[in-house]
């Protein structure tokens, strides 16, 4: 079983876990798995909203893939400077915005193999690495992986 098989495991059982009675849930402080939930669907929010079921999950597999290969956390791959302009002037979102997103696309199969770790909205951007890549398009958004030797030419 893969790390990020692991990891989307855990976050899911970790959703099911239940509040003993007398413990309300305004009185439980956040925890680690529901941070990083709360960071995947901020990004699925402002990344995907209005996209298909498809082209969000293509946004989280991308946030997956990154996460898996520098073995850091989700929020650390939504936050990492540079790559979610606003990640930096937003702050996470209250969970009434975030949670249907998330749940939704995470219950979905993914939609790119573990190589696709980049993407943008071909409408608004046009960066000069997408040239170097091989890329395919799914709703509005372009997601693109490295090219390997043999398809560099």
């Amino acid at each position: 079983m893969s790390k990020l098989t692991k990891t989307v495991i855990t976050l899911l059982l970790s959703s099911l876990i239940l509040i003993p009675v007398g413990v309300s849930s305004s009185s439980r402080s956040t925890t680690w798995e529901q941070r990083q939930q709360q960071c995947m669907g901020t990004a699925l929010f402002m990344e995907a909203r209005g996209e298909t079921l498809k082209g969000k999950r293509g946004v989280m597999d991308v946030v997956l893939h990154r996460a898996e290969e520098q073995s850091v956390s989700w929020c650390s791959v939504v936050k990492a400077k540079g790559q979610f302009p606003w990640a930096k002037k937003t702050h996470m979102m209250h969970e009434s915005k975030w949670k249907g997103i998330y749940s939704e696309t995470i219950a979905h199969k993914p939609v790119l193999a573990r190589e696709y770790k980049f993407f943008y909205n071909p409408r608004i951007a046009s960066p000069s690495w997408a040239k170097k890549m091989a890329c395919r398009d799914i709703g509005r958004h372009r997601f693109c992986k490295l090219l390997k030797e043999s398809e560099n030419g």
